[in-house]
This record gives C-alpha cells, structure tokens and sequence, in this order.
C-alpha cells in the first residue's frame, strides 16, 4: 500500500517555513546563552567525565574551539535571517530576482562555514565531521537551487525586455 501525505497549499508551506524560521531564533538565543552547560552536559555523557570532580573541564577545551563553536553560532543567525528574507520574497511573489538569488547565496555560503566550522571541531567531537558533511552536500545543493534560479531570473529578465 502506497503512503499518501497531505496536500498543503503554496501558501501554508510558505507560511510554515516562516513560523518555523522564526522559531529558530529563541533556539539561537538559547544555545548561546547556555552553551557552556551544554557542553558540559554533552562531555560528560559522551565521554563519561566526572565533571562534578573536574570543575575545570570546560578551562581546559582551547579557547580556539570555542570560538569556532561560537562563529558556527553566528553563521546559523545569518542563515536564519536570510531564509526569513528569502521567505519574506517569496510571499510577496518577487522569486526571480537579484535579491533572492543574494540570498540563497548567503545560505549556501553559511551552509558550507558551518562545515568549516563542524570540521574543525571534529578532532574533539567525532560526531561533528558527520554533521560537517551534510552541512557541506547541503551547502552544494543550494548551490545548485542558487545557479537555477540566477539562471530563470536572467531568463525572466530577458523575456520583460523582448515584450
């Protein structure tokens, strides 16, 4: 037997992406300010430290890590942001244009410093290379949406001008 899913309008997706963009900010928010117990937390489980008898655990992570842990936090706000531009365009039916295309070159450029950054994190946390590649495919992908859709606006552009 075949699943059927549901049929949603262009408009309720759009509008669901929307909401769920938006939401992503307070998750942003959140990860920021909590960061440091997550690790903790994270470091802890993974690795079965006793953090309650290391107190200086997170002294000792490099302060190049977090740093890279923190610009890979910066990058997801530019993305986030850019897909609620691009959803904003979207809705007021203005795909084909320069400033669309901008901003899915934003989002894939973000996609691939998020492999950067999950890359550089991979020596002290395996799982992050995994992450780093599907960052990077999805950065290429988007790409590749971004190359189509330069391509339809030129075309479009073409069009206006010959009528």
């Amino acid at each position: 037997m075949r699943a059927v899913l549901p049929r949603v309008s262009r408009r309720a997706s759009t509008t669901i992406s929307y909401v769920l963009s938006i939401a992503v900010f307070p998750i942003l928010i959140l990860l920021t300010v909590f960061l440091p117990r997550i690790l903790r937390l994270y470091v802890q489980v993974v690795y079965s430290w006793n953090t309650a008898s290391d107190p200086n655990l997170l002294a000792r992570i490099p302060v190049i890590l977090w740093i890279v842990i923190y610009a890979g936090i910066a990058i997801a706000y530019l993305a986030d942001g850019a897909m609620l531009v691009l959803l904003h365009r979207v809705r007021r039916e203005l795909i084909f244009t320069a400033a669309s295309v901008a901003c899915l070159r934003v989002l894939s450029w973000c996609c691939i410093g998020e492999a950067a950054c999950f890359f550089l994190v991979g020596y002290y946390f395996r799982f992050s290379f995994a992450v780093a590649f599907a960052a990077f495919f999805i950065g290429i992908a988007l790409r590749v949406v971004k190359n189509v859709i330069e391509e339809a606006t030129a075309i479009k552009a073409e069009n206006d001008f010959t009528v």
